[in-house]
């Protein structure tokens, strides 16, 4: 909430919002195991993109991530993991397309 707030005003104090519901607001539906794809990516270790510029300063491994991402395969059918060298932006586009073929 703070990021909506400018030191004097919240954002939302000048603009006007309004919530409007399609007429028709259909119950979700749970994914069959076939329809549920995963794709974990992640970093356990330090990385050459912590170096990079733009990003946040200070940035550290994570402990405990490569547990994480076997906890998530051992729950799902379909996954496809990205971690460490193979957590490239190339390689999570390529991945991505797959999946969205509009992306």
């Amino acid at each position: 909430m703070a990021l909506l707030h400018d030191g004097k005003d919240y954002l939302f104090q000048h603009y006007s919002i309004a919530d409007i519901l399609g007429s028709r607001v259909r119950q979700p539906k749970a994914l069959s195991e076939e329809q549920l794809k995963v794709l974990i990516a992640a970093l356990s270790k330090v990385s050459p993109s912590f170096n990079n510029p733009s990003a946040p300063k200070g940035l550290k491994a994570l402990p405990g991530v490569e547990q994480e991402v076997a906890d998530i395969k051992k729950q799902t059918t379909f996954s496809t993991t990205l971690i460490n060298e193979n957590f490239t932006s190339s390689r999570l586009e390529k991945e991505l397309r797959q999946v969205f073929r509009y992306f």
